[in-house]
């Protein structure tokens, strides 16, 4: 994903999700990874989300209650398919 061999971090609340498509191309020190929802859970002041990218990594996102999935009314966004965005400069780099 970041194209280095090795295992990182990057905590939940730091990636936001948009509907697949949407924002254009990603700006300078941005990632932006395709994935599908695979589980919402509602945390009453926003919600857990689990995503599994393209590349079949699996990751957690938190957001608050009035973020991009809260549109849909019936709150299950399982299949979805969204970006992940997040700042390169978040990125913990935990062994190589």
């Amino acid at each position: 994903m970041l194209g280095v061999a090795a295992e990182h971090a990057i905590r939940p609340e730091r990636l936001r999700l948009s509907p697949a498509g949407d924002g254009g191309q990603a700006g300078p020190g941005e990632v932006r990874i395709g994935a599908v929802v695979t589980e919402t859970i509602y945390l009453g002041t926003g919600n857990r989300v689990h995503l599994r990218t393209d590349d079949g990594l699996d990751l957690v996102a938190l957001e608050q209650s009035t973020a991009s999935l809260d549109e849909r009314a019936d709150g299950d966004h399982r299949g979805d398919r969204v970006t992940v965005r997040f700042a390169r400069a978040d990125v913990v780099l935990l062994s190589s």
